[in-house]
């Protein structure tokens, strides 16, 4: 029984290096497919922090140290959660000031477009079924 309880306990910790790497594995690659994304978006100096903690997560990632590698995941996901922040500010400022972005004209005039008129054979019978 006291070797059960040993070796459960190894077991625990093995599974929670697993999952960290795992974990750290995900993120490296989310990260990574993040950067490519937003390309130019990304300020230098930012791309570059990020990039860094990515390299630095893939060297720790593959060690035994499971703390370590959550701390390097951890710092990795704050990184790229600022430069999800700074992009969605990037496309809420551009969706405000790209033109056609209000619903009429500054003149006050309706903005115009395609439309098809409908015309019905009989309003008598709007809002019954159609008779055979």
């Amino acid at each position: 029984k006291h070797d059960a309880e040993l070796h459960a306990e190894e077991d625990r910790k093995r599974r929670e290096l697993i999952e960290a790497r795992n974990a750290a594995d995900t993120l490296v690659y989310t990260s990574e497919k993040a950067l490519t994304d937003a390309g130019e978006k990304v300020p230098p100096p930012d791309k570059s922090a990020i990039e860094e903690k990515i390299a630095a997560l893939k060297k720790i990632k593959d060690g035994e140290d499971t703390a370590a590698i959550r701390r390097g995941a951890e710092e990795l996901s704050q990184a790229i959660s600022k430069i999800g922040q700074l992009l969605y500010q990037q496309a809420a400022g551009s969706a405000q000031t790209s033109p056609g972005a209000s619903a009429a004209k500054e003149d006050g005039e309706p903005i115009e477009g395609k439309y098809e008129e409908i015309q019905k054979e009989d309003d008598s019978s709007a809002g019954e079924p159609p008779k055979p």
